[in-house]
């Protein structure tokens, strides 16, 4: 099921939940929490993630929308009408699981603000479009996330 986003007082930030049967609390979700970007389908980034709870099968998001943003006065007025949810934006060959069916490790590089209506829960993020969207939005990313998206990068190519 997904959730419609909701504005909050201000109008700064959009929030709303995201059901992913097999998170967990003790989920790797690999880039730092406060980092991702928000990407309004494929116009571009509207915004950043402002903070994340993680809980058993689902994660509440807050976006702080950027008043720069090309597209923040449509999304602002689609949020209103109840009209976007989020989506997880994924490297799904880069995920594991345990036995028992839950993440260990979840790389989800950002967040999707897509029309509500449309089905599906998550979609996947090519490595090589991780730093761009990130440099977008002026996140600096430790030492460490760009050795791994560098891997990463380097394993999609291998999997051509």
């Amino acid at each position: 099921m997904r959730h419609p986003l909701k504005l909050s007082a201000t109008g700064r930030y959009a929030e709303g939940l995201v059901e992913l049967p097999g998170l967990w609390a003790g989920t790797d979700l690999a880039p730092p929490s406060g980092q991702r970007p928000a990407v309004y389908q494929t116009k571009g980034v509207v915004g950043v993630e402002a903070d994340l709870e993680v809980v058993q099968g689902a994660a509440w998001i807050a976006i702080q929308l950027d008043k720069a943003a090309r597209y923040r006065e449509l999304v602002r007025q689609l949020i209103e009408q109840g009209a976007l949810a989020l989506a997880p934006g994924a490297m799904p060959r880069l995920a594991t699981k345990s036995a028992a069916g839950m993440f260990d490790r979840l790389p989800l590089v950002e967040w999707g603000i897509q029309p509500l209506r449309v089905p599906g829960g998550t979609y996947a993020v090519d490595a090589s479009e991780v730093a761009r969207r990130f440099e977008e939005v002026g996140t600096r990313l430790p030492q460490s996330t760009w050795a791994a998206l560098d891997a990463w990068t380097q394993a999609e190519r291998n999997d051509r």
